[in-house]
């Protein structure tokens, strides 16, 4: 079972992804002011919290970190870049829209190559680097799902004039998720509505 969850701030899309024969479940980008949303679905279903996955380090996909990692005992997951710059409220963007930051400990889990496999029961979540948007953004796939973050968002040009991002490597990696993926597949953007990998074009705004 999935459910995305819409943030009031940037209107950033959380996932929660349930296992409940085995009382499990996954969220993907914990955003701002999304953490009550996450735990009422974890509690309705009586579901442990196994993994959080990064999709990158910008606020806007990290702001409930703290509030997840405080009730539940789960693993953070992210990029081994993504993973150094929560600890910094700059590098993660957060202080140019909290005056406080928004800071958070490093990941349990870093993906330090291409490409990951995340055992979960009896699947396994595929994670895969992707730069671009920044130099650690990751796509995660699973059982048909891919989640995509801010790489690729249906009728936004992805941005790439941040600290960290790269149009050469965001060519890159939308030729490898256009060429690796059915068209079949369900893509879960970072911001927007969930579509099929048919349905949407790679932009790039320089």
């Amino acid at each position: 079972v999935g459910y995305r969850i819409t943030s009031p701030f940037l209107q950033q899309n959380t996932y929660v992804m349930v296992d409940t024969a085995h009382a499990s479940a996954i969220v993907v980008d914990p955003g701002v002011k999304c953490f009550e949303a996450v735990e009422l679905i974890l509690r309705q279903f009586c579901c442990r919290l196994e993994y959080v996955f990064l999709t990158h380090e910008h606020y806007d996909h990290i702001g409930s970190i703290n509030e997840l990692r405080e009730a539940f005992e789960c693993k953070l997951v992210a990029s081994a870049v993504s993973s150094s710059r929560l600890t910094d409220a700059r590098q993660n963007l957060s202080i140019f829209y909290d005056t406080g930051g928004y800071v958070a400990e490093p990941a349990d889990i870093l993906i330090c190559g291409f490409y990951e496999s995340i055992p979960w029961l009896q699947s396994d979540v595929h994670v895969f680097c992707t730069p671009g948007h920044t130099n650690g953004c990751l796509c995660v796939y699973l059982l048909g799902h891919l989640f995509t973050g801010d790489t690729l968002i249906k009728g936004e040009k992805t941005v790439v004039k941040l600290p960290g991002g790269n149009g050469l490597l965001l060519s890159d990696s939308l030729e490898f998720i256009f060429t690796t993926f059915s068209p079949d597949t369900i893509l879960h953007p970072g911001h927007g509505e969930s579509l099929l990998l048919r349905d949407t074009l790679p932009q790039i705004h320089l």
